[in-house]
């Protein structure tokens, strides 16, 4: 059985990014501080997709850490100063995950178990904004 506090933060963040308008509890001192569109979003999104099976998958990422510099499109020191800053706005994250330098694995403290409730959650409660993306049969190499 998920814990409470954990069920309620990874809630909040599938409400936050699917633009229901839902009040914040968790979430509200960073959503003030950083700003929703401009930071926030962006990186609460992030940890989901790292966090859900299904984008796991497509976005072939690795299920174990989510490396902060993978993104080539980015600059990759303003984005780890922003999931930085979320970590610090947003203290119960660290009961979800662990920030460390430019990665982010789950929790230590958290067991196998925990965490593929947590995933499982998230893929039985994330609704996927997918647009027109083109997966092909072979492999291109």
């Amino acid at each position: 059985m998920m814990k409470k506090n954990i069920e309620s933060l990874i809630s909040e963040m599938i409400l936050y990014t699917s633009d229901t308008g839902k009040s914040l509890n968790l979430l509200k001192n960073a959503d003030k501080k950083m700003g929703r569109r401009e930071k926030i979003f962006h990186l609460i999104r992030d940890l989901l997709n790292f966090t859900d099976p299904f984008m796991i998958k497509i976005l072939k990422l690795n299920p174990e850490k989510l490396d902060l510099k993978s993104n080539e499109d980015i600059d990759y020191h303003v984005y780890i100063s922003n999931i930085k800053e979320l970590f610090n706005n947003c203290p119960p994250l660290n009961s979800i995950y662990n920030l460390k330098r430019d990665t982010i694995t789950f929790n230590n403290l958290l067991s196998s178990t925990e965490i593929e409730e947590i995933k499982n959650y998230v893929g039985d409660n994330r609704e996927r904004k997918v647009i027109n993306f083109y997966t092909p049969k072979h492999p291109r190499g």
